[in-house]
């Protein structure tokens, strides 16, 4: 018998086995959400980032500024510093990266003295910003964090946000990351 030509066995091996149009459509559609995930979740990680440097940026700045500019003798230890918020406008202008000024308690100053052998305290100024979440990542973090870390007041009695974990608070619903900086400054200093 005669060896059917090698054209002919390629066409009975596409026809027996398929083109594998299928597998490569079906690999695709289980692929893609994760591929998806890790992109946007990366993206999201990169927004975090830039928010902590830019929140504790600006906290720093408006303590320098309101140290050099404001009188607080007449102020007592881990009391508010009410004439802070007058600095609100300079913190909504550093704001950047879909980053909002949390609209409740972004902006606060507090006084402490942790060394009694200095004579003049410090001020620290407190800025939270609200971040929205992409949407692939609000789905898997609502599923991990619940409302375990939902965010509470800015107090003096909490500098190093209790509630949240590192810098960061969130909140399911509406799925916001909250970022705390912290700018810390002498009384005396002078710019």
């Amino acid at each position: 018998m005669a060896k059917a030509p090698l054209s002919a066995s390629r066409g009975l091996v596409r026809r027996f086995y398929g083109t594998g149009r299928g597998q490569t459509m079906t690999e695709t559609v289980i692929l893609l959400p994760l591929f998806f995930f890790i992109v946007f979740g990366l993206l999201q990680l990169a927004q975090l980032g830039l928010a902590v440097v830019i929140v504790n940026y600006t906290a720093s700045s408006i303590a320098r500024k309101a140290a050099s500019e404001r009188d607080f003798s007449t102020v007592a230890q881990g009391q508010p510093a009410g004439s802070v918020t007058a600095y609100s406008q300079k913190a909504i202008n550093m704001m950047v990266a879909g980053m909002q000024l949390d609209t409740t308690s972004g902006l606060m100053g507090c006084f402490e003295q942790s060394d009694l052998s200095v004579p003049t305290g410090e001020l620290v100024v407190l800025v939270r910003a609200q971040l929205q979440l992409f949407p692939f990542v609000s789905y898997f973090l609502t599923g991990v964090f619940h409302d375990q870390y939902a965010v509470q007041p800015l107090s003096c009695t909490d500098l190093t946000n209790q509630s949240g974990f590192g810098p960061f608070n969130y909140s399911p619903q509406p799925p916001i990351f909250y970022v705390t900086g912290t700018g810390k400054v002498r009384l005396n200093y002078k710019a």
